[in-house]
C-alpha cells in the first residue's frame, strides 16, 4: 500500500510541475499575444497613414496630369494660331 501511496504522491508532484510549466507557457503566450496586438495596431496605423499619403499623391498626380493636358492643348492652339498668322502675313505681302 505504501508503494501505491508513493506512486500517487509522485503523480501529484508531476502534475504540480506540469501545471507550473503550463502556467509559465500560458503567461508567455499571453505576453506574446499582447505584443502582437500592439504590433497589429501599429501596422494598421502605418497602413492608414500610407493609404492617405497614396491618395494625396494620386490626387496631386491627377491634377498635374489635367494641367499638363490643358497646357499641351493650349500650346498646340497657340502654335496653330502663330502658324496661321505667319501664313496670313506672308500671303498678304
Amino acid at each position: 500500500m505504501e508503494g501505491n501511496y508513493l506512486q500517487l504522491q509522485q503523480k501529484i508532484q508531476n502534475m504540480k510541475i506540469g501545471i507550473t510549466e503550463l502556467s509559465r507557457i500560458c503567461e508567455k503566450k499571453n505576453e506574446m499575444i499582447i505584443s502582437l496586438n500592439e504590433q497589429k495596431k501599429d501596422i494598421a496605423k502605418k497602413i492608414e497613414t500610407e493609404q492617405k499619403s497614396l491618395d494625396e499623391d494620386t490626387n496631386t498626380k491627377q491634377a498635374l496630369q489635367h494641367l499638363y493636358d490643358e497646357s499641351t492643348t493650349t500650346f498646340h492652339q497657340l502654335e496653330e494660331s502663330a502658324s496661321t498668322l505667319l501664313h496670313l502675313i506672308n500671303t498678304s505681302s
